[in-house]
């Protein structure tokens, strides 16, 4: 084979790699809901070397009850959490030493809820493995796990991955494509979730529970959490195990792992105890978004208890203070912060008070008859906008409007439903439409996308014209039992970005 067929040869092998790599990067699945695990891996990667000072690792409650950003806000620590959803130790233990690689963390906290798990799905394993750079280490963990595990992938579908997701043709979305280009989804690691659901503060504290005779730790988990440990002590790294709260963790549990940290000399803090509960001055009827994972408001707590506890008892860096540092979009954070709270609360005159900001497009469509709904701080926010239309005096009449960033951009009363299309301030193009009929669902459509509306009332969708998104839809409604006006959120499991 001549030099010029050589080339030839060799341009093709490129050009087909080229192709390769790109087609799996579209076929993979995108991991962009629960805790991201598309995104974590990605912003770690991009962190500046000895950046974070550190590290929290485990499952979902420390992707979704962890907030780095808290840490920085409230004590100048950097933190980032690399867990995953059901994150088993072997992954764990990887992770921990990919993160050694370019970070020389000071503190590894990890949390101990894997410890009991019976199994673990290939699909977690896909999440913690899939968007990890590729290692001995990684090469190892993947080969041992695909040799234990009967029901693993073949360990060729983790090295040439669209062998695992090239069926996925068919499911394609537009994000598979533009992925790369999307913003930073997650906050040094952390998942913001404003669902909430209310607990008994007595069924997820462990202190009552009747001790289990039968319970053992999974062995696995076990061998690569003391590998962890060790891990750590040879590399000078303080080891905190945690557990955070859940109502499915019990006192065994408590009990079995207080006496493995006392065996391997670490600190434990179980944050499902009452005492604990109470120091947390957790609110088991806001602060939690099912019965294992806080939502936002809930890991502001655990991490405010957590920074404090770590800057007591550990040499950390106040980087609050240190020129140039990188806070990983804390301003953008503070934004979804007050996006999340927005969508928490359930008060009519808060809600109000929410949509008075610069950032939002606020769009109002009346699709019932208002006349039970006569709210004043609705009627004065309306008016300070500019709107003309007094709201609490139009019984009957069929009601649109505009405001951009507080200002009003149109309004319209009308004796029979209409439709309107207009263009948001960043010049999206929507559709919203007015309709008293109950077989008429309220809908919005922003640039060809439909949000609807459970309910009829007065209907609420909220643009962010900076980010370009939707960050809210609520409804005014009547409470048909009590005959008063209540706010119903129309945001179901929905994470923010």
């Amino acid at each position: 084979m001549n030099k010029k067929q050589i080339c030839k040869v060799a341009g093709f092998l490129l050009v087909l790699l080229v192709c390769v790599s790109y087609l799996t990067e579209v076929f993979m699945s995108k991991w962009t809901t629960v805790c991201y695990e598309t995104a974590v891996p990605r912003e770690f990667y991009d962190l500046d070397k000895n950046s974070i000072e550190v590290a929290f690792f485990g499952s979902s409650q420390v992707a979704q009850g962890i907030s780095g950003m808290e840490l920085y806000e409230k004590y100048g620590i950097s933190a980032y959490s690399l867990g995953t959803a059901k994150q088993s130790m072997p992954a764990t233990y990887t992770w921990l030493k990919e993160c050694y690689k370019t970070q020389k963390i000071k503190v590894a906290v990890i949390d101990v809820a894997s410890l009991y798990y019976p199994s673990v799905s290939e699909t977690r394993y896909r999440q913690a493995f899939d968007n990890m750079k590729w290692s001995i280490d990684k090469w190892k963990a993947v080969y041992e796990h695909c040799q234990r595990d009967a029901n693993a992938d073949p360990f060729f579908s983790y090295v040439f991955k669209i062998s695992k997701y090239h069926t996925r043709w068919d499911q394609l979305t537009e994000e598979d494509f533009t992925y790369d280009l999307d913003e930073q989804l997650v906050f040094r690691g952390n998942a913001l979730y404003s669902d909430r659901i209310a607990l008994d503060v007595n069924e997820l504290a462990y202190d009552n529970d009747t001790p289990v005779d039968d319970l053992e730790m999974n062995s696995d988990e076990l061998e690569y959490l003391l590998k962890f440990i060790e891990f750590c002590k040879e590399k000078d790294i303080s080891v905190l195990l945690i557990k955070t709260p859940r109502v499915d963790w019990n006192i065994t549990q408590h009990q079995q792992v207080w006496v493995l940290a006392q065996e391997q000399g670490v600190p434990y803090i179980d944050f499902s105890s009452m005492e604990m509960i109470q120091a947390l001055q957790l609110d088991t009827a806001n602060d939690f978004m099912d019965y294992r994972h806080l939502n936002i408001s809930g890991d502001a707590k655990l991490s405010n208890y957590l920074g404090g506890y770590l800057k007591e008892n550990y040499k950390l860096t106040d980087f609050r203070e240190v020129e140039g540092f990188d806070d990983l979009n804390y301003d953008r954070y503070c934004e979804r912060r007050l996006d999340s709270e927005m969508q928490m609360t359930d008060d009519i005159a808060e809600y109000i008070r929410y949509l008075d900001n610069d950032r939002y497009d606020v769009l109002v469509q009346l699709t019932a008859d208002t006349t039970n709904l006569h709210i004043e701080e609705l009627r004065d926010y309306l008016l300070s906008s500019g709107i003309v239309t007094d709201i609490t005096a139009i019984d009957g009449l069929r009601f649109l409007c505009q405001i951009n960033g507080g200002t009003c951009a149109y309004e319209e009363v009308e004796p029979r439903g209409f439709k309107h299309e207009g263009y948001l301030s960043d010049g999206i193009k929507y559709c919203l439409s007015t309709s008293f009929s109950t077989t008429d669902e309220p809908i919005v459509d922003i640039d060809f996308e439909s949000y609807t509306f459970a309910n009829h009332g007065i209907n609420f969708l909220v643009y962010d014209n900076k980010n370009h998104m939707v960050v809210d839809r609520s409804t005014i409604c009547s409470d048909t039992i009590n005959n008063v006006p209540v706010l119903v959120k129309e945001n179901p499991r929905r994470k923010l970005q």
